[in-house]
């Protein structure tokens, strides 16, 4: 790694900073895909000894992967064995066996991201995954590039365990935004209303009795006295 250059994989660092999910723009403060740097810790000796990764979870979060994805296809890559247990403490559910230094570990990240994680034609974390029997379609949504598993260049070996365990039909980082859009639009509409009296359709009818009738529902007894209504 060049120096002045902001590392993807940091030993036991308590604020762990944003970083361009694309290597190519490590260092632009404005990118839009960002993920966290990956946060690793030793522990163990002898034969036990093993490589946490402490915030496992929120990196595959950004990459918009399983987590059980990251540290398989290091282990593949290295040379070791991966374990990832949903039901352990969220810094201690993901290893790989061994100790393992920074750049190590920093060039198979790379590695996942730019074959795994970026299109290979418009470089945009875009890809979202279609399983299918022995395999899995990938697509970008962005450009429309299209490819599947067996055929991108990743080891043979973790291509085999990704298509034994293949992800859940994912969103891209653009579906998810327009999800929460819509979550937000629909909690404006709910939020339309008078004391629990939606006004959808006060504009229909305009006549004097229906517009008495609305002021009576809305103008509390307290407050037509104070205004000597």
């Amino acid at each position: 790694m060049a120096k002045n250059q902001t590392p993807y994989v940091v030993y036991t660092c308590r604020t762990v900073k944003d970083i361009s999910i694309d290597p190519k723009h490590r260092n632009d403060p404005f990118i839009r895909y960002k993920m966290p740097q990956l946060n690793i810790q030793i522990i163990g000796n002898n034969k036990m000894i093993r490589t946490v990764f402490l915030n496992v979870d929120k990196v595959a979060k950004s990459l918009n992967v399983p987590p059980a994805y990251i540290p398989n296809f290091l282990a593949k890559t290295i040379g070791s064995q991966a374990k990832y247990n949903p039901k352990e403490d969220p810094h201690r559910r993901a290893f790989i066996s061994g100790s393992h230094s920074i750049i190590e570990l920093e060039t198979a990240l790379l590695g996942f991201i730019e074959n795994f994680i970026l299109c290979d034609q418009c470089r945009y974390p875009e890809l979202i995954y279609s399983p299918v029997k022995k395999n899995c379609r990938v697509r970008c949504q962005s450009c429309g590039w299209k490819t599947n598993f067996k055929r991108m260049n990743l080891n043979d070996k973790f291509i085999r365990w990704a298509c034994n365990n293949p992800p859940p039909k994912s969103n891209s980082h653009r579906d998810r935004h327009k999800k929460n859009k819509i979550k937000l639009d629909n909690r404006s509409i709910d939020n339309e209303s008078i004391d629990g009296k939606s006004i959808d359709g006060w504009s229909v009818d305009t006549s004097d009795e229906a517009v008495q009738q609305r002021i009576n529902d809305v103008v509390s007894d307290t407050v037509k006295k104070m205004i000597a209504y």
